[in-house]
């Protein structure tokens, strides 16, 4: 159920009070703070939506639509998507979700490959149980992949990566598989990771962040702090909007 917002701000009453704690912290201590927004669904209170989200007419109808035709376009490219925790996680998918993640980073000029293949192994070896793997097999063999990390009840989508192009496969693995696996296993939140309004569309709504800064140098911390309070603005206006069009129908009775 999507809970009220702050009609001056964009935040839930929640989000206001933890928000107004850390301001107060920090402003009482000379830390600048930063308002911002990520996207991220919170399962508990959405999961019955997600669930009809990809089976029946619970969103809207036009969205509803384009993620069934996403999810058969790639059932009929002959893939199947599976997700596995721990050690259920094939051994054999370690060395192709390294190349996975390789791969995705010299895709984008702007990729910078911080991992090395030792990493995966000692992932392999020494924190297995934290992971999920959403894999995509064609004929049995790994052809794209996440590498998530879950702990209690929240699931954070980390690294994505293919070795074959298929039309709405990113979507289909980073998103729908994973909130299935959300939902069947009881997590509570998805964290897909930063940004991208596509992620919206498909269910993620937007959600308030806060990070406090120290500045030892005076006129920049007094030019930064002023320039944070017009991006304020700016960020109420822009979490009404996303809330306003998120992709998930309101529960019955409550605000959208």
């Amino acid at each position: 159920q999507h809970e009220n917002h702050d009609a001056d701000n964009g935040n839930t009453k929640d989000d206001q009070i933890s928000t107004n704690k850390i301001d107060h912290v920090c402003g009482n201590h000379g830390y600048p703070t930063h308002k911002n927004f990520s996207v991220s669904s919170k399962l508990l209170g959405n999961g019955s939506h997600f669930c009809h989200q990809l089976t029946a007419p619970l969103p809207r109808s036009r969205r509803r639509n384009q993620i069934r035709r996403e999810l058969r376009g790639v059932a009929e490219a002959g893939v199947e998507v599976r997700s596995a925790v721990g050690d259920a996680i094939d051994d054999a998918w370690f060395e192709p979700m390294y190349r996975f993640y390789k791969t995705n980073v010299d895709r984008h000029y702007y990729g910078r490959q911080y991992l090395n293949r030792e990493f995966f192994e000692a992932l392999r070896e020494r924190f297995r149980e934290r992971l999920c793997f959403v894999v995509a097999l064609r004929d049995g063999q790994p052809i794209a992949g996440t590498l998530n990390v879950q702990k209690g009840d929240a699931f954070y989508g980390r690294y994505w990566g293919c070795g074959e192009e298929v039309r709405y496969l990113h979507f289909a693995v980073c998103y729908y598989e994973a909130i299935r696996h959300c939902i069947t296993h009881g997590l509570a939140r998805f964290e897909p990771g930063a940004g991208g309004d596509y992620k919206q569309f498909r269910g993620f709504d937007a959600t308030p962040t806060l990070s406090a800064h120290f500045l030892a140098d005076e006129r920049l911390a007094a030019a930064v702090a002023r320039f944070l309070e017009h991006e304020r603005h700016e960020y109420a206006d822009a979490v009404r909007h996303l809330r306003r069009n998120s992709a998930l129908k309101p529960a019955e009775g409550g605000k959208g």
